[in-house]
């Protein structure tokens, strides 16, 4: 997850799976890193499952982290995601072979 003011990576998670607990993980990571004092900061998101599952909406009200989600089917709402997401796999993913999930993170 990362802070589009300050553009720091302030929390990731790994998993075999792509589902809530992934993202809920995440969030957590971020709002430690921030000292725990996310509330009233807006988690910006596209419409995947694992945002808008109950389990990460409750995740966002425990921190107070208000939820804002991009247009179905519009990409460009969520340009600072792909962005990142295209950079971290340019640079890192696609440059090295690792053997395992644990050697890559």
């Amino acid at each position: 997850m990362e802070d589009l003011f300050s553009r720091r990576m302030l929390g990731f998670a790994m998993s075999a799976h792509h589902d809530a607990a992934l993202t809920i993980a995440a969030l957590q990571m971020a709002a430690v890193t921030r000292g725990g004092g996310v509330d009233g900061v807006i988690f910006y998101s596209d419409r995947g499952s694992e945002y808008t599952a109950a389990r990460f909406a409750a995740a966002c009200r425990h921190w107070g982290v208000v939820q804002s989600m991009g247009r179905v089917g519009c990409a460009l709402d969520n340009a600072a995601a792909e962005s990142f997401n295209s950079t971290l796999k340019v640079e890192l993913v696609h440059r090295h072979c690792f053997a395992t999930r644990a050697e890559g993170a």
